[in-house]
């Protein structure tokens, strides 16, 4: 199962047709749910523009942008392994969930 901030592998990889990793982010209180709310990493070298809501990690010794204005659902069935946690993040993804949200 995944846990919140669980970092999963994508079929892509670093392919640049599709994003590197998905982070659920999703409460770990709605585990029973058939789908998460994740947000995809794109590399911080790709062409895709960061955003004002995109937090830049380091996963596996490279960078990415996670790109929260692009979170969605996605069936657990389809995530792929899990190569890490950015729970340690935690506080810079809810603001920038917040400045998605609220504005501020």
């Amino acid at each position: 199962m995944s846990r919140q901030f669980d970092v999963h592998l994508t079929a892509y990889g670093n392919d640049k047709r599709g994003p590197a990793f998905l982070v659920n982010l999703q409460s770990d209180h709605l585990d029973r749910l058939r789908t998460v709310v994740a947000a995809p990493m794109w590399p911080v070298a790709s062409t895709r523009p960061s955003s004002p809501v995109s937090i830049r990690i380091s996963v596996e010794g490279r960078h990415y942008w996670l790109a929260i204005n692009e979170m969605a659902f996605v069936r657990v069935s389809a995530l792929g392994r899990v190569v890490g946690n950015i729970a340690d993040e935690r506080d810079r993804i809810v603001r920038a969930l917040d400045l998605l949200f609220t504005g501020v």
